[in-house]
């Protein structure tokens, strides 16, 4: 392993969406529309509980933007992972800003005993623009050393695998090794690599750790939209980017 790399050990996991208090409607709703019977906002979290978990093999300590457990643990355990939310779901569903108001890491809070400071999670104007924000807060304030962020689309037309990644050195290459694994295994139509150039993608470029997004496809699409709510395609996924992880850090 490079020796400089073998010193990144705080991987930030961050799964887009969840459920957020929307005060036009005044309730929880879900940040991404549903398409195919698929959940952008729960898809995600079945990518990304088997990379962490892989990636705690090898010695790396998991930081994530969401719960990444849905086994429910029952409500007389006050910090049970499985406990209903605020939005009166499990909190594996719920936003970052629901997340971080309770527990800091992968592990229980138990062990931590910290929690994270208000102005991490409470960062903008409206509650969408909290939750964004938190997610990049949070990887600056654990300090982390890489953070990888796992999205879908809903364009009809956007039916490839893409990564966009920052402009810190590494980033690319990481991209490009993720790319490469999770095509390899899920022999699907690959959209490339870019840099973060939208408005939202742009804040990842504040960061100083290397950071991508990848982005598995359209649910709107059929054709993907078939593989993506398939378990074992959403598993080869995680195993495709825990591989691309993997190289990058014995480059």
């Amino acid at each position: 392993m490079n020796e400089d790399k073998g010193k990144m050990k705080k991987i930030l996991l961050n799964p887009v969406g969840g459920l957020y208090f929307n005060s036009e409607v005044k309730q929880f709703v879900y940040q991404r529309p549903v398409f195919n019977n698929i959940y952008i906002d729960s898809l995600v979290i079945d990518i990304c509980i088997p990379l962490a978990d892989m990636l705690k093999t090898i010695g790396f300590k998991i930081y994530t933007t969401r719960l990444l457990n849905k086994i429910y643990k029952g409500n007389n355990n006050k910090w049970g992972d499985g406990m209903m939310g605020e939005s009166g779901q499990p909190r594996y569903r719920e936003c970052c800003v629901q997340y971080l108001k309770s527990i800091c890491t992968y592990e229980s809070f138990e062990k931590e005993k910290k929690f994270i400071p208000e102005e991490i999670y409470n960062d903008g104007n409206s509650f969408l623009e909290k939750d964004f924000n938190s997610r990049i807060n949070y990887a600056k304030y654990i300090n982390a050393d890489m953070m990888i962020t796992i999205d879908a689309t809903t364009y009809i037309t956007d039916n490839g695998m893409e990564v966009i990644c920052n402009k810190v050195v590494g980033s690319e290459l990481l991209a490009h090794l993720i790319l490469n694994e999770v095509a390899k295994r899920t022999r699907t139509i690959s959209k490339g690599v870019s840099y973060a150039e939208e408005k939202n993608d742009m804040e990842y470029n504040k960061l100083t750790c290397p950071s991508i997004i990848f982005k598995v496809g359209s649910t709107a699409d059929a054709r993907v939209g078939a593989l993506l709510i398939q378990g074992f395609f959403r598993q080869w996924i995680s195993l495709g980017i825990f591989a691309g992880i993997w190289k990058y850090m014995n480059k």
